[in-house]
């Protein structure tokens, strides 16, 4: 809390952070991240989970879980993690977050300590994508369905590359129900480090979210360089 920045990373056998991604001097390399979180509420049951995209490649470089971990304190780490995962003009990672049951106390604490590089809630597709002022993810009606298939896809065409082991086996244990949305198996996972009892997916919440973030960030990136070609150019008459 307060002005204070993240003094960067140390090794440790038993911590809960998890990198893909080569230091530089205890510090993540410049570039454009995002970060998607999954709460709980810390009583030991599931995992409060953290999963940092670099938008720019795609690559899944950071997973966190831990089930004992409150929200406010959540939303704390979650702001450090951000502070540390800096563009080129020293910006911390955007995060979103599930916006229902712990999401509200944790968003709550997010914005108490004055971050502001957040994850709006868009409109409809009628809309051509304008934010609106809410704040988080809501998975009511078809979102979670479509945020899954959207993260599916997104594997499967090699957009985004996951290297962590146990969020791709929590992502296995999806079903289809028989009126053809999904959920989890809710199996339980002997060699989740998080000390959760059970688990319904949320490394998969994580992720996905992190993704849909990554993805609209490529879009931006996509139109902004697409708007700036001069017209006469070479790259235009191509």
């Amino acid at each position: 809390p307060g002005n204070r920045e993240p003094e960067g990373f140390i090794e440790s056998a038993t911590g809960k952070v998890h990198l893909w991604m080569n230091l530089v001097n205890g510090f993540p390399p410049p570039s454009t991240y995002v970060m998607g979180c999954d709460l709980s509420a810390g009583t030991g049951a599931t995992p409060t989970c953290f999963s940092m995209i670099d938008a720019l490649t795609g690559e899944k470089v950071l997973e966190y879980a831990d089930a004992l971990i409150a929200p406010k304190e959540a939303a704390v780490l979650a702001l450090a993690l951000c502070q540390l995962f800096k563009d080129q003009m020293g910006n911390g990672a955007k995060v979103g977050w599930e916006n229902v049951g712990p999401g509200g106390p944790f968003g709550k604490q997010i914005v108490d300590l004055g971050y502001r590089n957040l994850f709006y809630r868009e409109r409809p597709a009628t809309v051509m994508h304008k934010e609106t002022e809410l704040l988080g993810w809501s998975p009511s009606g078809e979102a979670k369905n479509l945020l899954l298939h959207e993260y599916k896809t997104a594997l499967y065409d090699r957009r985004m590359l996951n290297r962590s082991e146990l969020a791709l086996r929590e992502f296995m244990q999806f079903r289809y129900k028989a009126n053809g949305s999904l959920e989890h198996s809710a199996e339980q996972s002997p060699n989740d480090p998080s000390g959760a009892r059970m688990n319904h997916g949320d490394r998969v919440i994580a992720d996905a979210l992190a993704w849909l973030m990554a993805k609209g960030l490529q879009r931006s990136v996509a139109k902004k360089q697409k708007e700036e070609i001069r017209v006469g150019s070479l790259a235009w008459r191509r």
